[in-house]
């Protein structure tokens, strides 16, 4: 069928245009069970081994490949992982199996791992639970060996877009970037665990593909549009001389867009907009500094549980690490948001995005907490480190947060540690709740950082992985817009500061609105920080004034994006700079 388009959600953008290649995993496959004969054990005791022994040996290729091109921080998590391997139930466990019941080693992997997981998920600790994950990745990596479906991506030609249901850590961590051009699954979220890794490939990821599996086919020709979250399949001449066009019109921005790199980020008539980068992992503070952001105005720990939770000690050497290297300007450090689909796969909730994540989950576990302000306290001792609290419904929960944060600056001033008395401590308003409660919290913090991502989807009521309601999940929304100018309005009188890190921050049609309104900092993804720049020194602050306010009584986000396109066409002549047609 040519231009077959199937919808996901955009977790990279990007557009790529090339033949597909499927990803085979052991899923689909009917693992065998038999009886072994007496004569047969000791060989199938060998078989194991030797499985095992083999993705040893892939974990230490791979940790080391991922501390060279990313940072050894991230690259843990195959330590980690490594380390359950080298655990003596897993290999007796299962020997065990073989030598009393006289069952196969697929048979009897399984049943030690199951039995080992129900362990984990009875675990009081987040972090031991965590472990649960990483062994199933294990046991499916050695699952794999055992029944010759071990296929790696390294004989993938180049040029490919690599297609899956769903992709493991250490599948994402073996994909050569150099070969392939984009990533589609038919699992997966914008936040989920192989988004947050698959975001540094700098190729265009779309997950959550419906019905993907059942239309692709390997060597099928497809373009990946990763500012849309689509694949088109057999896309037709006049499909492909569109894109084509649109991959040069992309590269001739590019090119551009670098010669602004060493300008500030200042409107025609002189407002500055604190302008600064969000980072998923430390070695995304490079392209952060190399394109000149005045700071992280979003560091997500997230990546601390990669792996085995890092102790007080590793977390201070990397916050420490991101905050000298970024200085003399500031790193915004979010505690843990975990919980949803962010790396907790092993909390069962029938609504995780309304459940227990995030400062909720911090709360309760307040030993990750407590260990996590210790380490961002050490880390402040130059005065640019700052804290932020995520999914915040309650002020009592803020009031919370700082009388545990009081108790462990004395506990510091007692043990002679150097600390920044006067560290500030924030706000991420991405609740409802919270942006309406914004003049009571802001008595509370001394700055808001808006996350429109999950402001947009608690204010609308939509899951925004779902793509069956994806049209539904749009920030400029005159709803999200209306509680933005609330939070802005709020913040300024308590005399803070009010910035934006979620998506809306590099979207063309929301910047004008957002200065507008009045927000004193954006923070987008370092590939977006040069556009944003560009499109910050076209913009007349007087003028977007006059637009925040018009576009604050319109009736809908299809009306405020049509409105926007013309305003950034005509007005500001921003049509040769971005592509207007993009979302």
């Amino acid at each position: 069928m040519k231009n077959k388009i199937l919808r996901g959600v955009k977790v990279a953008e990007g557009i790529e245009i090339g033949s597909i290649v499927i990803y085979p995993g052991y899923e689909n496959e009917v693992l065998p069970f038999y009886i072994l004969r007496e004569s047969d054990k000791q060989a199938e005791i060998h078989r194991l081994s030797t499985a095992i022994d083999s993705v040893k040996q892939e974990l230490k290729a791979l940790q080391s490949i991922f501390e060279k091109e990313n940072d050894p921080y991230s690259a843990r998590i195959f330590e980690v992982s490594y380390a359950l391997l080298e655990e003596p139930w897993l290999l007796e466990g299962a020997q065990k199996i073989i030598e009393n019941e006289s069952r196969n080693a697929e048979y009897a992997l399984q049943k030690v791992i199951a039995h080992k997981l129900r362990m984990f998920e009875q675990a009081s600790s987040v972090a031991v639970r965590q472990r649960g994950a990483l062994l199933e990745e294990v046991a499916r990596k050695i699952l794999k060996k055992l029944i010759g479906k071990d296929d790696t991506l390294a004989s993938i030609p180049e040029g490919k877009i690599l297609v899956a249901p769903f992709l493991s850590t250490f599948e994402v961590a073996q994909i050569p970037r150099n070969k392939i051009k984009g990533l589609a699954l038919s699992h997966g979220g914008m936040t989920s665990h192989l988004a947050i890794l698959a975001q540094t490939f700098d190729i265009p990821v779309v997950v959550g593909i419906k019905d993907l599996m059942r239309y692709v086919r390997d060597g099928q020709l497809a373009i990946l549009d990763g500012y849309r979250g689509l694949i088109i399949l057999e896309p037709d001449e006049s499909t492909l001389r569109t894109y084509e066009a649109k991959i040069k019109h992309y590269l001739q921005l590019h090119d551009k867009l670098v010669d602004i790199k060493d300008l500030p980020p200042v409107t025609i008539d002189g407002r500055n907009i604190e302008l600064c980068a969000n980072i998923n992992l430390p070695a995304e503070v490079k392209p952060a500094i190399e394109f000149n952001a005045e700071g992280i105005g979003l560091l997500r720990t997230e990546f601390i549980f990669l792996e085995d939770m890092l102790d007080e000690e590793q977390q201070f050497n990397i916050y420490s690490d991101i905050a000298d290297k970024i200085y003399p300007g500031s790193v915004i450090i979010r505690t843990f948001d975990i919980g949803a689909d962010k790396l907790a796969p092993y909390v069962r909730e029938d609504n995780p995005f309304l459940g227990w994540r995030a400062i909720r989950l911090l709360l309760k576990e307040k030993k990750l907490l407590r260990t996590q302000l210790r380490a961002i306290l050490r880390a402040s001792r130059r005065g640019n480190v700052k804290i932020m609290i995520p999914m915040v419904t309650t002020v009592e929960e803020v009031l919370e947060v700082k009388k545990l944060l009081n108790k462990i600056k004395r506990d510091l001033r007692n043990e002679d540690v150097e600390f920044d008395e006067n560290i500030d401590i924030g706000v991420m308003i991405e609740t409802p709740a919270s942006a309406i409660m914004a003049e009571v919290l802001a008595k509370e913090v001394r700055f808001f950082s808006i996350g429109t991502n999950d402001l947009t989807q608690y204010t609308m009521a939509v899951d925004r992985n779902n793509p069956y309601v994806s049209e539904l999940y749009d920030p400029l929304h005159p709803a999200l817009l209306r509680l933005m100018k609330n939070v802005i309005i709020a913040g300024h009188a308590a005399h803070s500061w009010v910035g934006v890190c979620g998506e809306m921050a590099h979207d063309p049609m929301a910047i004008p609105i957002l200065i507008g309104l009045g927000v004193d900092e954006l923070s987008v993804a370092p590939r977006f920080l040069l556009k944003t720049k560009e499109i910050i020194r076209h913009l007349s602050y007087k003028e977007t004034k006059a637009i925040a306010e018009k576009v604050l009584d319109m009736k809908n986000a299809a009306e405020v994006r049509r409105f926007m396109k013309d305003v950034l066409k005509e007005e500001f002549h921003l049509n040769n700079v971005i592509d207007l047609d993009s979302p």
